[in-house]
Parts: C-alpha cells; structure tokens; sequence
C-alpha cells in the first residue's frame, strides 16, 4: 500500500447572497465570491489563530484564475479593485 498524505476538510461555515438586481456578469459573480472567501478565511483564521497562508482556496472559474494571476494595474477597474483585495 503506498503512502499517502491525509488531507483533512471541514466545512466550517457557508454564505449566501442575492445578486443584484442590475445585470451582473457571471464571471464578476465569481469574482466576487473569491474575493467574499477570502475574507471569510481570514476572519476564521484570526479566531482559531491559522496562519492565513496555510489555507487553501479552490475555484473552477478560469477567468477568476486568470484575473488572480495577473498585475491589477492591467486590468479594469472593478476587477482591479477585487484582485488588490
């Protein structure tokens, strides 16, 4: 049997919001959860005092991803202001 690291995972709390009623894109949608996770995970961090760096995000949007990966000053000016956060 190999050897394998064990990971562990908890769900320690969830949120929802409504979206607004003015048309937002799906990718901002996304955006904007990342950016909510975020902070989540660094609230709860400081309670159980984590070390922030040690927790993992995950998400599937690809446009998410791109916009973390790059320079905000490149980007417009709401994206801008997530990806700082």
């Amino acid at each position: 049997m190999e050897d394998r690291e064990i990971v562990d995972v908890s769900l320690v709390t969830s949120k929802a919001r409504v979206t607004p009623s003015k048309t937002e894109g799906v990718s901002r949608l996304e955006l904007a959860a990342c950016v909510i996770a975020t902070r989540l995970g660094n609230a709860l961090a400081q309670c159980y005092g984590i070390n922030p760096d040690e927790i993992k995000y995950w998400t599937d949007s690809k446009n998410c991803l791109f916009w973390l990966n790059s320079p905000s000053s490149t980007l417009k000016m709401f994206v801008s202001n997530r990806v700082g956060d």
